[in-house]
């Protein structure tokens, strides 16, 4: 997760000051071949997994330094004949860890991606963006 913008009337609203917190650059790293990229602002994840006759399971999320107040995420996945988006958003109750899971059947067995992407807005007013996590599985 990186910053990416800043909203002071959520920072006001939660007791922070209402400039921009100065937050060290940083630059996006993937941890091995794990699904993990790291920033500034956390890190965000995806897995997919083979789980049956064509059925994948993906898990997502990601993991803040302030509590986060509301998100907007969703992961990609592609295969054969096989793109669809499964989105999840909205409060998060000053959490600073989400995660969320879906099991889908796919039509067609073969090669399949997931990217997950989306943003968080922290307590302080930071804006985190995913750095894109994904994960590759092949679903018989």
């Amino acid at each position: 997760m990186t910053i990416v913008g800043f909203d002071p009337k959520v920072a006001a609203a939660n007791g922070y000051p209402t400039t921009a917190p100065s937050a060290a650059r940083g630059s996006l790293s993937t941890l091995d071949d794990t699904g993990i990229v790291t920033g500034n602002c956390g890190s965000s994840f995806v897995t997919l997994k083979d789980v049956g006759v064509r059925k994948y399971t993906v898990i997502t999320g990601f993991g803040v330094p302030y509590a986060a107040v509301s998100y907007s995420w969703s992961v990609n996945v592609v295969g054969p004949n096989w793109n669809k988006t499964h989105p999840w958003g909205g409060g998060l109750a000053f959490r600073t860890t989400w995660e969320g899971t879906v099991t889908n059947v796919v039509g067609t067995g073969g090669w399949y991606s997931a990217k997950a992407s989306g943003t968080a807005v922290l307590s302080n007013g930071w804006i985190c963006k995913s750095g894109g996590p994904i994960a590759n599985e092949t679903i018989y």
